[in-house]
Formats: C-alpha cells, structure tokens, sequence
C-alpha cells in the first residue's frame, strides 16, 4: 500500500495564511463514497435586518451513500463570512452572528455562505454549496420632519379647504416600508380649524377665520407609517403655527415650479447649469419684488448640507448644483423653495430631485481567503473568493467571476459564486506552484473611465504544493513568477505585485513610504514617525526582521533609530532639515517558504518651520474629510489631497509646489461635523500675512475645491463668527501653536505635524497708545513725520480712486465692534459699492451672517446693515455726482445714524433708526472690500441679500475717488490692500474733474518752465521746495475749485 501525503497552501501576496493536510490514498480498499448536497439550488433563504445573533437562516443537508459514516457541517469561505454566521456542525443548521443593518450608510443586502459537508471516512470525503442569504428590509425607522417647526400664514378672507401649508418627512426604510402617512394630534384644540391629507401632508383649511389679526393657531401634525405600532411612542410630532394677517396682506403666490422632478444621474457635475425655475409675485400692489430662500432640512434628503443652491434674478429663482451628488447616499431630494414678500408673508413651493445609479464603483475583491481542505480529484473545489460592489442598483453591481486563461488547463470558476474548482488530479511531474489570476467584473459600462468596458479588480493567489514524503520545497517553486504592478485606463485591473525571488527587487513598489516630518522651531524631541512599509495586505510583523541597509551612510543612521522587531522608526531629537532616503532590509522566514530578504525603502523630508511662518499662515478648513484620507492616494487618484492643495495653492500664487509648506492637518468635532483643518505657509512670496494669503485664495475657492476634491467650509478659519456672539465687547481669532506633534500614520505614508489651533478670544476694545509710522515715515515727539503723500496720522495713504472695473480688499481692523465709521467720497456714478464688510465666502452654516454696505443706488446714499438677525435698508439723502461729501455713520445696539456734510450743500443732513428688535453688533475682525465686487458674490444670494448690492457689475462697481475712510478711529492705509485690481493711489481730488483745453495746455507749459529750472538749481533740497510749492500754485491755478487746498494733489519726488 502507498500512501501519500501532501499540504494545500493558498497565498496572498507571499504570505502563507493557514494551512492543512489532505491524505489522498491510493490503494484497493472499499470504495468511499463522498456526501452530496442534493438540494443546493432550492437553498434560497433570507433574514430580516436587526435580528438578534443566533437567529436561525436556514436547514442545509448533505447525504452520504455510505451508511456507517457520519457528517459534520462547517463554513468554507472567506473568514468574514465566519463572522457573520455560523453553523452547528451536525444538524448544518446555519445561524447569524450578527445585527444585519439594510438601512443607509451600511445596506447590508446580500451574503454568499459556502458551507462543506465532511464525513469520517478514509481519506475524509466533502462537498460544497454556496448559498446566498438576501437580508430583508423591516420598518424600523420612524419618519423624519424636514422642519423643526412650521410656520404658515393666512389671511381673514381665506376660504375654506384653501391649502395653507404643506408638511414634509422622509423615512430612509425601503420599498413599502418607507410609506409616511399625516395626521392631525387631536389633543390640541386648535387642531380642528384644519385638516391634512393622510399621503401628501397638504395643510387646508376646515373652519372660518375667528381671530384677528396679529394672532395665531397652534397645532401639532404626526407622522407614521404603517407596521411601525410596536414603535408608536417613536412616532415624531411637529409644532406648526398659522398666523392670522390683515386681509390687505395678501400671500405671495408663485406663477412658475417645475411640473416634473428634475432627474440626474449621479456623476452629474455641471454646476453652473440651470436645474429648476421658480417664479414668484408678491401679491403687493407697485412692489413685486420677493426673496426666495432654500428651506435647509434637518436630513440630506432635505438639503441639509447644502448640496444644491438657489440664485435669484429679480423675481426668478435658479436652482442649481453646488456638490457632488452620489446615489448610494441620497437617492431623492426634496427641495422646498419659499418666496417672501415685503410684508414678511412667505408661499411654499417643492421640487423633487432624483438621482440616477450610474457605475461609479469598481467591484472589491475580500482578501482574506483561508487555507481550504483539498481533496486531489477531478471537478473538486479549491477554495470561494467573494467581492462586492457599492454602486446602488443592480444595473451596475452585479458581480461575475473569471479566471486567467493560462489558468483555465488546471482550473475553473463558477462565474457566480466565485468558486474555484481543480479540473484534473495532480500528477508528479506536475509543477509544484500555481499562480492563479481571478477577475471580478461588474455588469454595466465604467463611468469611471468611460471606455465602454465594466469595471474590473483582479486578484492573484499562489496555490504551492509541499510534498511532505520528500520533506522539501523545490527552489524552483517560489522563484521567477512573472507578474507585474500595473493600473491601466483600458480597465479597472489593479494587480498585485507577485514577482517572488531570493531578494525581492521587483516588489520596490510596494516597499516604499513617505514621512513629512514638520518640525517646529527645532524643539521635536525623539519622535517615532512610522514604520518600514512591506506589504499591502498584510499588517503582521511577527516573522519578518528589519535590519538597516548594508548601503544606508553612518551620517543618515545617526539621526534615526529602528526597532529591528516591529519595523517602527524614531527620529532623533536635533535632526537637521533635509530629505533622507533611507534603505532597509528584511527578513522574512515562514514553514511556507524560505527565508529570504526584501529591501525596503523611506524618505523621510524634515521641514523647520518657524513662529513667523505660523504667524503668516494661511488655514483652510475642510467638511467631511479626515487626516487619513488627506494624506492617502486611491487607485483612482493621481496624487494625494495634500499634494493636490500644494499644487492648487501654488498655482493661483505662481509658485512652485515645494514652497507652499502644510504643517498641520487637524481632525476637528464640532457641533456642525466633521472636519479638517489644514495650516500652510508659502516660502518667497509678497503674501507675508495670514489676511492676505487667506483673502487672495478665498478669491479662487471653487479652483480649490475642484482641484482638491473635497468642500471646503472657509478659507481662513474664523470661529469669531460663530462663537463672538458670547462676547461683551469685542472678539479676536487667536492662533495658538504648540510644539506637540500631530502624527497621522496610514499604510505607506505617515505625516508629523504641529499642533495649530484658532479659537476666538473675547478682548476689551482698549486703543494701543503706541504710535507707528507706516510707509517710511518716522516718529518724533510722540507724532509721524510723514513722506509726502502720505497724509495719515500714522503716514497711511488716504486717497483710492475708482473707475468703475476694480475693486480693493483691506485687512479687518481687529479692533472689537465696529461703532463708527468715516469716509469722504467724490462720486462720479450714480450706481455703486463704496464698501462692503462682511464675510467673502458664502458658508452654508450661517444663515445670515452679520455684514455692512454702503451704496448709492440711483444717486442715493443707501446703508445696508445686517446684525445677523435680518437686513435693514436705510435711504439717507441724494448725492451730488462730482462733488466731495464727508460721511459718518454711528452704529449702536438698538440704533444707527448717518450724517453727511457737503460744501455744495448748505449746512449738514443727519438721519436716524431706532427699532428695539435691532440687536446685536458688527464685528471688527471681517475684511474691508471698497469699490466692487468680487466675482463669488452671486452666492451671496443664499444669505437673501438685495439683487442691488450683488447686481452685475455695471451697476454694482463704483467710479469716483475715496479718502480717508476711518473705523473705530483706525484709519486705514490704502496703499496697503490685501487684494486690488484697477485701482489708482494718486488721482486728484477735486469737486471738478474736467480740466479745459486752455487750462491743460497752460500747465503743460507750466511744467516744462519748470524743466528748465531744475537745470538752473544745484541745491537738491532748494529744488525739491521749489517745485512742491510752484507745483502746488499751479494745480491750484489750473483746478480753481473750492477744495483743492483742503485736499492737495499727491506729489511724488
């Protein structure tokens, strides 16, 4: 009798998981017969979501012909199966093990189980089935109110049955789980004036109006649905008042919504393309106008996180995408569009958004196959490999298996269930190591890389067979297997690296890792900073030694430490800026091979970064993104994100990537999400503090965003706006740095930071008593003396003109609540921004943040001013084109006033306000914009600000000059703006700005006598007093206005 005995070994990416001992026998004995599953294909069965683990699936039964032996029953495939189920070894009864959730974000739908029936023969005999368990839904999700609260309004002469509101909730459940119905909360006695429909939630009226004006109903509507009566106390409940107007009131009443739901498929990115149209009347007699506004629900389905956007045009509303859609997270939007009139009064209109699965996901092969018992006869299965597939619908991931053709000799695939099945015995002479490539496609044309073709993930195993009689393992087996790493645009194979030899050198690509080390003002101390990168699948160290290069320089070695055992490397306190290739290698020795070594490699770059590069820091925060994901590259990715916002920021600076130095990246949880906030610096560039590297970025934001994937919440990470309510006097964003280091690690990169925080920082509005002369000017007995041209008390420049395309961007003053504000204009246009001071991006989270503006609409002298509470429009008085007029405006909490003073003007004009419900205050820590607009203000519609002050340009821009704009006693220098585009620092001021033909021509003749003076002098100094006061006399004769002394020509020598 000759008995053999071999050993099944699979794989994965060189590492023997597990394995087992088959006996194959041959020898004359009785004949053994192998159990069978007869009834596999009827196996059909399904489990309702959130059962308890341990709850029964189903019954499988396998039958041997041979009597005296028995059957045990276990799970055959992939361990995560094993996680998921369990089987009881002698009745094959299969249980779960675990709490199955089909609801968003998780959709567990469907779950393949290979159960092997063994028995107890000689040798031990087995079959297999696949069996897929389909997870069922259960309504157990309660509906969702999109409002916290409802507001409706009706009039005294409303008839009855007329719709007075529409209530709206979601239920994430499935199919007809998903099902809401709306009823009235009978408990309330208000609740009998109306009725709602059960399905639609349209709120009508039952009975007449019996109150006045100025009062209100208050009542409460439930949401249900059915099969959800366990749950009943979870039933939601939502407060809505009806408020009763005057008859003369009327409602506004929409005249345009879009008859069908708007359909896109989920890749859609045409962002500026018009989705929806909305029309609106106020219903107010010689006054059309109306602000629509998105309703901002509590869930995504609602437009919770403001995906899409709504741009007004006089009385027309534009609904817009503003971010990438994906199907497997919303599959319908509800967008809810109100149009308010002047009297406050608001109509309701709904648009339906539904989003279309398109096959954006490329199928996920689960690596984690275990070591199977093999039997060596024909048509036996091997092993089960499962994938999956993310996409939403099954018109994209419905998954399909195939094998490599060079592989097809020895064996085959069940294209369903991914099974694999050796077609013939294996012989002696046969080779000892298969090499088997399996494909998982998905069904559906890539919209990933739209070349017609499915997406596809490969996946290559080593099946290595060890004849244990002989107690050796042929050098030939595990050297020279040909394989290779590549990414290809025709499809979406990702392979893994298999070239196994004695020292690895085709696998460099996957031992390499990338460490940014930031170290700020020298003072990291020994910090371990990651560890050697060797193999993407496997995270176990356990057999492998790590030992330094024989190549690797005593100079590098002294600055790093390495733990031989774990393969973890420390940076050494004092480490000099500079990039260092290091080069290691590794020991690798398993009962499944040989040893054998690999070399590894890391760059690791140390950048110093100084306090001053912290205190010229720009910061930009991110929604939804962590530190990991930041730093990491997807197969779909060219780059990572970090290495995206270098080159973007570089870009729009005109600089080389290598100077934009990020040193923090920070996971945040704050009461809006999650988010990341990202400190930078730019090395040589005249962007040497944070306001203006943050006010020139935030001008190109949507370059930002696109060119690094991710939304981002603010350029400029300011918490003053959302925390400097809590101050009494004044509120400052105070950057704190530490030298504790924030080290972020994934597989083959690892980033050290510093740790960099803004939190705002409430501070009383003290004015410093130090004095300092900008603009080269010098400080003598407590005073500037000033260069000329330079007339501020500090030496700012105080004069800015305009000619109707620029606009310029100043620094906030930081100085507490703004209370008083000056400046002198000499218009030339009727229509203009003279300054705006607010917020430069639009941010979803604040609904109305705080800003002020001063126009002139039409020739008048418009204030706008917004505490955050709601917009004022104040008209103050008409101007006079041409003509200098000096402005102040004093801001209070419940009050404002503006006082002008002209010299064409008799005497002054003052106005006042004063409303109760005005509460509040200005912040002084936002920018300064003068002159126009930037071209991001169309989004500034959101927050419902007038169409006037974000007009179009020729109407918005103004063209004149301004001087000496003053807040809180700060005066502010022009010649140093954050921002500027056509502007002029040295146009004349004068109430005329025409000059005649006589008049030039007499002081081009003036200049040129004194040309020839000049040559005549040899004093310096008595030919620049010459010509300051010659040239003054002259202006002053050529102009012959009343305010050129007042305000003298700017003269640069």
């Amino acid at each position: 009798m000759t008995r053999q005995i071999g050993c099944i070994l699979l794989l994965i990416s060189y590492y023997c998981l597990h394995h087992h001992c088959f006996v194959a026998a041959y020898f004359n004995a009785a004949i053994n017969h192998k159990p069978s599953f007869h009834n596999c294909a009827d196996y059909k069965p399904t489990l309702q979501e959130e059962n308890e683990p341990g709850t029964s699936v189903i019954r499988v039964t396998a039958t041997d012909p041979d009597q005296s032996q028995t059957i045990k029953y276990s799970i055959a495939n992939e361990t995560r199966q094993q996680q998921l189920f369990a089987i009881d070894e002698d009745t094959g009864e299969i249980f779960s093990a675990y709490i199955f959730d089909r609801d968003p974000p998780y959709r567990d739908t469907e779950f393949y189980i290979t159960v092997r029936a063994t028995d107890n023969g000689q040798p031990y005999l087995d079959d297999v089935c696949t069996i897929k368990v389909k997870i069922l839904d259960i309504n157990d999700n309660p509906p969702v109110f999109d409002k916290d609260y409802y507001e409706a309004f009706v009039s005294m002469n409303t008839t009855l049955h007329q719709q007075v509101a529409i209530i709206t909730a979601k239920d994430i459940d499935d199919e007809t789980n998903n099902v809401v119905n709306f009823e009235i909360v009978q408990e309330y006695k208000d609740g009998s004036y109306f009725e709602i429909d059960q399905h639609t939630g349209v709120l009508t009226l039952a009975k007449r109006i019996d109150r006045n004006p100025g009062e209100y109903y208050a009542l409460r509507v439930r949401a249900y649905n059915q099969g959800y009566i366990e749950h009943e106390s979870e039933n939601l409940e939502v407060d809505v008042k009806v408020h009763i107007i005057d008859a003369d009131k009327r409602l506004p009443y929409f005249t345009k919504v879009p008859e069908v739901p708007v359909i896109l498929h989920e890749n859609f990115t045409a962002f500026d393309q018009v989705l929806a149209v909305f029309e609106a009347n106020s219903n107010i007699n010689n006054d059309s106008n109306v602000i629509f506004e998105i309703v901002r629900g509590t869930f995504e389905q609602t437009n919770s996180m403001n995906t899409f956007l709504l741009e007004q045009i006089e009385n027309t509303a534009h609904i817009k995408l503003a971010r990438a859609l994906d199907y497997e997270s919303v599959t319908e939007y509800t967008i809810t569009v109100i149009a308010t009139n002047r009297h406050n009064l608001a109509a309701e209109a709904v648009v339906k958004i539904m989003i279309l699965d398109v096959n954006d996901n490329v199928p996920v092969i689960i690596k984690d196959v275990s070591c199977v018992q093999y039997e060596l006869i024909d048509n036996s299965p091997v092993f089960q490999i499962h994938a999956y597939d993310l996409d939403g619908t099954s018109a994209n991931n419905i998954i399909s298996y195939s094998i490599a053709e060079s592989n097809q000799q020895h064996f085959t695939i069940d294209s369903h269930t991914g099974t694999v099945t050796k077609q013939n015995r294996l012989y002696n002479d046969e080779k000892d190591i298969h090499v088997i490539k399996i494909f998982a496609e998905d069904n559906a044309p890539s919209a990933l890389f739209r070349n017609g073709k499915p997406n596809v993930q490969s996946h290559t195993l080593i099946v290595k067979i060890i004849n244990t009689d002989l107690n050796i393992i042929p050098q030939n087996a595990i050297t020279n297997i040909p394989a290779q790493e590549q990414r290809s645009s025709n499809d979406n194979t990702f392979q893994n690296v298999l070239s196994i030899s004695n020292d690895y050198q085709n696998r460099d690509f996957f031992n390499r890792r990338y460490i940014m080390v930031n170290n700020y003002e020298g003072m990291l101390t020994d910090k371990l900073i990651g560890s050697i990168y060797v193999d993407y699948d496997i995270k176990d160290n356990s057999n492998k030694l790590f030992l330094w290069d024989e190549r690797a320089s005593t100079g590098t070695r002294k600055h790093f430490t390495l733990n031989y055992k774990t393969g973890m490397m420390m940076m050494v306190k004092s480490t000099p800026e500079g990039i260092y290739n290091l080069e290691f290698t590794v020991i690798e020795e398993s009962s499944c091979f040989p040893r054998h070594n690999v070399s590894a490699y890391v760059t690791v770059k140390v950048k110093n970064i100084s306090a001053k590069t912290v205190n010229q820091s720009g910061s930009i925060r991110f929604y939804n993104v962590t530190a990991e994901t930041f730093i990491s590259q997807t197969l779909s990715e060219l780059n990572t994100p970090l290495y995206r916002l270098q080159q973007s920021i570089a870009s729009i600076l005109d600089t080389s990537p290598d100077q934009v130095d990020i040193f923090t990246i920070n996971n945040r949880k704050l009461a809006g999400g999650s988010f990341l906030d990202v400190f930078f610096a730019v090395d040589d560039t005249i962007y040497t503090s944070s306001e203006v590297l943050n006010a020139v970025l935030s001008l190109h934001l949507r370059k930002l965003e696109e060119d690094v994937g991710y939304r981002i919440v603010s350029v400029g990470i300011d918490e003053c706006i959302a925390k400097g309510h809590m101050c009494k006097q004044a509120c400052k964003n105070k950057v704190h740095r530490s030298q504790k280091p924030i080290v972020v690690h994934t597989n083959t990169s690892s980033f050290v930071g510093m740790t960099t925080l803004v939190q705002a920082q409430c501070i009383p509005q003290i004015e410093s008593s130090l004095v300092a002369c900008l603009n080269g000017g010098t400080c003598q007995n407590g005073k500037c003396n000033c260069p000329m041209g330079f007339e501020g008390p500090q030496c700012e420049k105080l004069d800015i003109c305009f000619d109707g395309i620029g606009y310029a961007i100043y620094p906030s003053i930081n100085s507490g609540n703004v209370n008083n504000i000056s400046i002198e204009l000499l218009p030339r246009q009727k229509d203009g921004l003279v300054f705006y001071m607010g917020p430069l991006k639009y941010d979803p989270s604040l609904k109305t943040p705080p800003f002020l503006a001063l126009e002139i609409n039409d020739g008048m002298l418009v204030l706008l001013l917004d505490y955050g509470t709601g917009m004022i429009r104040f008209e103050h008085q008409q101007l006079i084109l041409h003509t200098v007029t000096t402005v102040d405006i004093v801001l209070e909490p419940h009050r404002f006033e503006i006082h002008t003073a002209s010299n064409k003007l008799k005497g002054s004009s003052r106005s006042r306000y004063e409303n109760k419900d005005l509460s509040g205050f200005l912040p002084g820590n936002m920018p300064i914009l003068l002159g126009g607009t930037v071209n991001h203000f169309a989004k500034y519609l959101l927050y419902n600000w007038p169409l006037h002050l974000l007009g179009t340009p020729e109407t918005l821009d103004f063209n004149g000059c301004m001087r000496n704009l003053t807040i809180n006693g700060h005066t502010i220098d022009f010649m140093l703006p954050m921002v500027a585009n056509n502007v002029s620092f040295s146009y004349l001021w004068s109430d005329s700005v025409h000059i005649s033909p006589n008049r030039f021509m007499f002081s081009l003749m003036i200049f040129a006598f004194l040309i020839v003076i000049i040559a005549i002098f040899s004093s310096r100094n008595k030919i620049i007093y010459w010509m300051k006061y010659n040239l003054e006399r002259c202006y002053q004769y050529s102009m012959n206005e009343t305010e050129t002394n007042r305000m003298k020509p700017l003269i640069s020598i």
